[in-house]
């Protein structure tokens, strides 16, 4: 099979009413070819298929499931039918099970290390002691948390940590601009694009369980609507940019309104939606039309600055006696005496009558 052809879409009724439609069949057939694939290959990941649509909220973060197997299959990353709205449910109940698992292991390795330093205590320093447990904990075997936390940090710098809190009551916490909240706490975009971009690193790393950077390595198709929605202006410039640095071999699709989105889309294809008909969007004559634009505004704004605002913008060294002195020279002898009697009058009675 050298290609297939999917459908994810939405038609419009009467009355107004929506109704999603997928059609995946030949997708299907080409899943089946995967996993025969990696019956000789065990290395070989799946691709990823996924779509966001516009309506995307963390209604309830759900972290009290647990030791559920079916969260940890591939076939979890795959979504059974188009949802209209997503609230990324299996994000949190995936994260809740990893972050048990991969504690485990770091807890494991910790007992281990301890329990050879008391066999041999007069053979282990401090020092010596945190080297070995830095050691283990930079070969455990921990992909998934470590590509969360890559990929949130390419995608939300801000965002510097992530983990779960179990004392006194499970939290799920964030650490957010060199501070630390809970989940909740956050903004409600920071919490949704934590979310997402989380949802994104679960399906990518259950695709691709073999992998130690599923993130990079791992391949698909993603699809995002709306990409601008609740995003600031300085942020819509650079996300999509972030998202192919943090996922480099996903093929993006997104949709958005947001003229700012173009500004850093010069390696991307640009395509507007008009008149029910796709039209490429010429980026570099659009950034020249801009350039024009700035260039006559610049020119507008020196023309409508006064001769006498210029003058004022110039003058900018400080007056000391020094320069009052040299001022008074370039006077003529009339301007002089005029200026000798002002001040004879008005201050110092006493000051001689020629300079």
């Amino acid at each position: 099979l050298q290609s297939c052809s999917w459908q994810i879409y939405k038609t419009l009724n009467s009355q107004g009413l929506g109704f999603s439609k997928a059609e995946t069949s030949q997708l299907e057939s080409v899943l089946s070819l995967y996993h025969k694939a990696r019956l000789h290959d065990p290395l070989l990941g799946l691709p990823l298929i996924a779509y966001y649509p516009a309506e995307r909220f963390t209604n309830e973060v759900n972290l009290l499931s647990k030791n559920n197997p079916a969260i940890l299959q591939s076939a979890h990353a795959y979504e059974i039918a188009a949802i209209p709205f997503t609230t990324f449910a299996r994000f949190f109940e995936w994260f809740r099970e990893i972050s048990d698992i991969e504690n485990a292991q770091s807890a494991k390795i910790m007992d281990q290390i301890l329990a050879r330093a008391l066999q041999q205590p007069e053979n282990i320093g401090g020092d010596k002691l945190a080297r070995q447990i830095e050691k283990a904990q930079a070969h455990l075997h921990a992909p998934n948390l470590t590509a969360l936390k890559q990929s949130l940090s390419l995608v939300l710098p801000e965002v510097s940590q992530i983990y779960l809190k179990y004392q006194p009551k499970l939290q799920l916490m964030v650490t957010y601009q060199q501070q630390t909240f809970s989940f909740q706490q956050l903004p409600n975009s920071m919490r949704n694009w934590i979310a997402l971009v989380g949802d994104i690193v679960r399906r990518l790393c259950l695709l691709n369980p073999n992998s130690l950077f599923p993130c990079q390595e791992g391949t698909g198709i993603l699809l995002i609507d709306a990409i601008d929605h609740q995003l600031d202006q300085e942020m819509a410039a650079v996300i999509l940019s972030r998202l192919h640095q943090a996922f480099p071999n996903l093929q993006i699709i997104a949709t958005g309104n947001r003229p700012e989105l173009l500004e850093q889309a010069h390696a991307f294809q640009c395509l507007k939606l008009e008149n029910k008909q796709l039209q490429p969007i010429h980026l570099d004559r659009m950034k020249t039309q801009f350039d024009q634009i700035y260039a006559e505004l610049e020119l507008q704004q020196n023309r409508d600055i006064s001769p006498e605002d210029t003058l004022l913008e110039t003058v900018t060294e400080p007056v000391t006696p020094l320069t009052v002195l040299q001022m008074i020279h370039q006077l003529n002898p009339e301007q002089q005496q005029e200026l000798l009697a002002l001040l004879t009058q008005e201050h110092h009675p006493t000051l001689p009558q020629s300079l």
